[in-house]
């Protein structure tokens, strides 16, 4: 009973769900069906309307192209444009040439618009018409806007007579043709009972309209349409819109009837063309609905009879299947049937038949997997149907968890109880090839785990999930292995959460990870630490060395009161401040490279008087040593050459340095320079320096251009030297486009070798000599003021410009020295600016001049004054020299810059550049 409550209701769930979808289905349908006319409809409407407008402006042009036509033909006839015709003659000559054309009147006009000849019909005068107005103004053809005389409206237009001579308009040819010639055209129009037709000029007024009283009465189209669409109409564009108003949607169609001023409109209601349609559509969804609800009907009886009651039989064993109850008796009475649903039933009892069997084959799978033989598959040849789809995909499973396994990097392994590897992946099969391990050896693990642990882990007792860690060492031809072992039970132990049970066989998981670059890579660091230590310490050596030596020349020179004592002291401080700022810059110049910040500053310069200087220098350093020292510059190397001449002179003076240091008293260095190659401007220079010194081993040289490092720790003691002078020359020449090497042995000397690439500079006639003008008072009547806050700065900036005659004015904060320059800001030439300072910095110091040299040339020009002033040079003077921060110092304003330690020649062409002439001599 309950189950024919059940499936009545099913039934009536099924009827009304079928219903309700029948609904669905059928409002949806009409919403398309009504969506889909509307927008077809509107798509053709405007298409027909604008196709329809835009043949009726073309007819239109077509029949104002006839009247123009016969204006220009009466225009020719020569007898009109004779000035000694009389008038009898051209009304003759008019007469006779417009018997059969429906003119309303024409007439020849004088130019000062009053009649010549013409009929009866034709005005006096026309000079007031715009007609008129703009045949004179335009000399061509033009067609007035429709004329209502005697509420008969006319077409009027006008087209100048040209005189014999051809100098002008000697007459004025105006006529009017009859309106019916636009009426006729717009009665033509086939638009519905609610539509019309009509004709606008530029200003919306009716030119023609199928109400003839709007033309009369001279009314606009702007009332009751849309203010877009008559602009569109009003400037002569072409096209189509649907607009909705109160009395309901219209299509609105304009085109321009081009020779005219006028434009060509059609409007329609929308419900001129959809009425039917709609009648249309709501009888079909009518009889669509009728036949649905009886579909509805129908389909729902059958389904249930067909359908429902076969499934509640198979739907009631496949729950006695779910409770792993395998009786099929009630599928009897369906099992012979004839369709789809005996089929079913038999499929289902077959299927339950064949679940036993398919649980005990997974079973067994899965025993094996969990025993660690990952290599058992089911044989797929005796099984069909679902069941061989089943345990395929079981193999398929394993097949995929192999192949992740021989995808990690890392070998695993599975050992049985009796410690035989019984499956391993292919990282582990390439490391049992490599050291030529037997994968059938029963003692393998004995290799990488210590008995206890074995003993521990393999023990039928043992607890699943015992888990070990070891550490092992293998080696094959000489080269050594490091492996980082895991081993951790997985299956064979009693199960502590569900209770003791039988224990399964044993079953160890051993995963090997190769840590051999690991193991590299740390001792590889520990290796570069150690490397920085000794370069810290060979940094601090060469830093204090030179500074204990001005220390002590300084304590030295205050004791005594001998003069050549003192310069003797002043002369090794000033060697040792040279070579402490040496390691310095160094060290700048290395942190610049290594966060790739190092730029070239390319220039024009003499390669052989560079080369020069720095021969000039380092032969003092050869002479006190006691070495040979010798210089050969090829003279096919260009004179002059367009580069970075700064670190070009510092790579060849870094190298002479070294050869110098490494090479004994009496020993001998030398330096080549010559040309390889010179390909479109660009030449590519050799320079080599050799030496007779220790030598370098190959071990040595390999490390010879890294950064804080020597060829051997053992240098740094009894040399000297930071270790960065050839990492840097190797960055700089790279920089330029070139490369550096080393040729020696132990013993033998070494030659050290570089290119860099330079372009050619073609020399001139007549290049000028250097300025060899003396500095003493050739700033004479100069005033600069310098604002900085450490007073010894101040002095030696004073002191190196003591003899060139410039007055000094210093501030000793930023905030003394605006107030400085604004008291009197006529007084200074240039302005030498600190950055660092307090109270207020040189950054926001140089803002605030400016602001108020802007602020005072603007009061000038307001004033009536000769213009603005040009700006003080302000030249940056400090010990910030990244090239960051001398971009920030020409943002906040300033000229140029100059770095500390200040270079007295720096100064000096930073003054030349800026007071190019004496204040007196102006």
């Amino acid at each position: 009973m309950a189950d024919s409550v059940k499936e009545k209701s099913l039934a009536s769930r099924i009827l009304m769900i079928t219903i309700l979808t029948a609904a669905l289905l059928t409002g949806g349908l009409v919403a398309f069906m009504t969506f889909f006319m509307n927008t077809l409809t509107d798509s053709i409407l405007i298409y027909m309307m604008q196709t329809a407008a835009k043949t009726a402006a073309q007819d239109l042009e077509g029949n104002l192209h006839l009247l123009a036509d016969r204006f220009f033909l009466i225009r020719d006839n020569p007898v009109l444009a004779r000035p000694d015709a009389s008038a009898p003659e051209k009304q003759a000559v008019l007469d006779r040439i417009t018997s059969g054309i429906e003119f309303v009147w024409l007439g020849l006009y004088r130019t000062d618009g009053l009649l010549e000849a013409g009929d009866e019909e034709c005005p006096a005068d026309i000079s007031g018409r715009e007609v008129f107005r703009m045949v004179r103004d335009t000399g061509s053809l033009f067609i007035e806007d429709t004329y209502v005389a005697a509420l008969v409206p006319q077409i009027v237009m006008g087209i100048p007579v040209t005189g014999e001579t051809g100098s002008g308009a000697a007459y004025y040819l105006v006529g009017s043709y009859r309106y019916n010639i636009l009426g006729d055209v717009l009665g033509n129009i086939n638009i519905g009972s609610g539509g019309s037709a009509f004709i606008i000029n530029q200003n919306g007024k009716f030119m023609a309209h199928k109400n003839l009283n709007k033309v009369l009465e001279q009314e606009t189209v702007r009332a009751g349409t849309n203010s877009d669409v008559v602009l569109l109409m009003e400037q002569g564009q072409t096209g189509a819109a649907k607009i909705r108003g109160p009395g309901g949607t219209v299509f609105m169609s304009y085109a321009p009837i081009r020779g005219t001023r006028w434009s060509l409109g059609i409007e329609a209601p929308r419900t001129d063309f959809t009425g039917p349609l709609r009648e249309a559509v709501l009888i079909s969804v009518l009889i669509l609905v009728f036949g649905l609800l009886v579909f509805a009907a129908v389909y729902s009886m059958l389904f249930k009879r067909l359908l429902i009651d076969p499934l509640w039989m198979i739907t009631g064993t496949a729950l006695k299947l779910s409770k792993g109850e395998f009786e099929t008796s009630e599928l009897g009475g369906i099992r012979n049937r004839n369709d789809e649903i005996g089929r079913l039933s038999r499929t289902f009892i077959t299927m339950s038949d064949t679940i036993r069997n398919v649980i005990g084959n997974i079973r067994g799978l899965t025993n094996s997997a969990l025993a660690g033989f990952m290599e058992e598959r089911a044989d797929l040849s005796a099984y069909h149907g679902d069941y061989n789809l089943i345990l395929s995909g079981i193999n398929a499973t394993l097949d995929v968890i192999c192949s992740h396994f021989n995808a990690m990097p890392n070998a695993l392994a599975f050992f049985d109880g009796s410690r035989k590897m019984i499956y391993f992946n292919r990282a582990m099969g390439d490391i049992l090839v490599r050291h030529s391990l037997p994968e059938e050896n029963a003692d393998l693990i004995s290799l990488f785990l210590d008995s206890k642990a074995a003993e521990e882990l393999f023990s039928p007792a043992g607890e699943n999930g015992a888990a070990t860690n070891a550490g092992v060492s293998l080696s094959r031809n000489g080269e050594e292995y490091n492996y980082a072992l895991t081993f951790r039970r997985i299956s064979g132990g009693p199960c502590r959460e569900d209770g003791p049970v039988e224990p399964g066989p044993v079953c160890v998981m051993m995963i090997i990870s190769d840590v051999t670059q690991l193991t590299q890579a740390r001792l590889e660091a520990e290796a570069a630490s150690s490397a920085k230590t000794n370069f810290l310490a060979n940094m601090s050596h060469e830093m204090r060395t030179p500074l204990n030596a001005i220390i002590g020349m300084t304590a030295l020179a205050k004791a005594s009161n001998e003069l050549e004592r003192k310069d003797y002291c002043l002369d090794r401080i000033g060697t040792a401040s040279t070579q402490l700022l040496g390691v310095i810059n160094d060290v700048l110049d290395m942190s610049k490279i290594e966060a790739n910040k190092l730029e070239l500053t390319t220039g024009e310069f003499n390669f052989e008087k560079s080369v020069r200087m720095v021969e000039n220098i380092m032969s003092i350093r050869a002479d006190e040593k006691k070495q040979f020292f010798e210089v050969r510059v090829d003279d096919k190397i260009p004179s002059l050459l367009i580069g970075d001449e700064q670190h070009v002179v510092q790579v060849i003076t870094n190298l002479l340095s070294n050869a110098m240091k490494f090479t004994p008293e009496g020993g001998s260095i030398g330096l080549v320079a010559f040309p390889v190659k010179e390909e479109n401007g660009i030449c590519t220079i050799q320079v080599e320096v050799a030496d007779t010194g220790i030598g370098i081993s190959p071990e040595q040289q390999a490390r010879l251009f890294s950064s804080f490092q020597q060829a051997d720790s053992k240098i740094s003691r009894r040399f000297g030297g930071a270790g960065l002078g050839l990492a840097i020359s190797k960055r700089l020449v790279e920089m330029m486009g070139g490369s550096i090497w080393v040729k020696s042995k132990p013993g033998e000397g070494a030659v050290f070798a570089f290119t860099f690439q330079a372009k050619r500079v073609e020399e001139s006639a007549g290049e000028e000599n250097q300025d060899t003008t003396e500095l003493e008072g050739c700033f004479k009547g100069r005033c600069v003021l310098l604002a900085e806050d450490v007073e010894i700065n101040r002095e030696i900036v004073i002191s190196l410009l003591e003899d060139t005659g410039l007055e000094i004015d210093c501030a000793e904060n930023g905030i003394e020295a605006l107030e400085k320059f604004r008291a009197n800001p006529d007084r200074y030439d240039l302005i030498f600016m600190d950055i660092h300072m307090p109270e207020m910095d040189g950054y926001e110091t140089t803002r605030r001049i400016r602001a108020f040299e802007r602020e005072s040339s603007m009061r000038a020009v307001g004033a009536g004054g000769a213009g603005p002033k040009k700006p003080v040079p302000i030249v940056a003077m400090t010990a910030n020299v990244f090239r960051q921060d001398v971009e920030k110092c020409l943002e906040a304003g300033m000229n140029d810059h100059i770095g500390k330690p200040i270079d007295f020649n720096d100064v000096i062409a930073r003054l030349r550049k800026y007071l190019p002439e004496n204040k007196d001599s102006l």
